[in-house]
């Protein structure tokens, strides 16, 4: 719930339209329902439209790491496919606050989306971790490898390069030597290297793009970072 993630939806134009129906699944801070955190954005010295003056109807559910959701169709159909539900599984990683990771499957398919996720090692940053020992560090590491086992698609928290996370490893971010590795330990096919940091640009993701190439393709991992209005197919 950092505004970096939710900060554009007071601006989200079906919002506006009372034929919108829409719904949230997400987890609480430890002080604050996610409701309550996405209606604050609409506090009247921030934004001159009030949350209960939003047309559209919006409901939440809180979700919380180990839970799994089922949500049936209807929902766009792939070619050639039958109509089934889909499943979202969450697991709580790394970073300030509570934050989750999600699997989604779909036709035999899964995508595993994990942004702002921090190395764990002597680096307890999640709500519940604080405490965390050697034991605590390595459970944590094995059940995200689990979580995200033989995923078609992997979506990994590359915000930082091996230089620049040097102290600043308590901001919640990865580096694409960290997401190449936790893809290979759990056999993912493809990885995409994302949530880059604001200040960088097409050199520097490109240059992230060739290290983690570099680091992957002779352990049989593919590496992809898709550009505005490309799709990405699942084979």
């Amino acid at each position: 719930s950092h505004w970096d993630h939710i900060l554009a939806f007071p601006f989200f134009e079906p919002f506006y339209r009372e034929k919108t129906e829409a719904r949230f699944w997400g987890t609480a801070s430890f002080k604050r329902t996610f409701e309550e955190l996405f209606s604050h954005q609409f506090q009247t010295d921030a934004f001159p439209i009030n949350y209960s003056e939003l047309p559209a109807k919006i409901h939440f559910k809180t979700l919380r790491g180990g839970d799994a959701l089922i949500i049936p169709p209807p929902y766009p159909q792939a070619a050639g496919t039958h109509q089934e539900t889909y499943s979202v599984s969450a697991y709580q990683i790394n970073h300030p606050g509570i934050d989750l990771g999600y699997r989604i499957r779909l036709y035999g398919k899964s995508i595993v989306i994990l942004t702002d996720l921090a190395p764990i090692e002597q680096n307890h940053l999640g709500h519940g971790m604080e405490h965390f020992e050697k034991a605590d560090e390595e459970r944590y590491y094995q059940g995200l490898v689990d979580f995200c086992q033989d995923a078609d698609l992997l979506l990994h928290d590359t915000h930082f390069n091996e230089q620049n996370i040097t102290g600043k490893e308590s901001w919640g971010h990865s580096t694409e030597v960290m997401a190449v590795n936790l893809a290979v330990r759990s056999r993912v096919k493809t990885l995409i290297p994302g949530h880059h940091a604001p200040e960088d640009n097409d050199q520097a993701v490109l240059k992230k793009l060739e290290h983690a190439r570099k680091l992957a393709e002779p352990r049989g991992l593919n590496v992809i970072i898709p550009q505005e209005d490309e799709i990405v197919a699942i084979l």
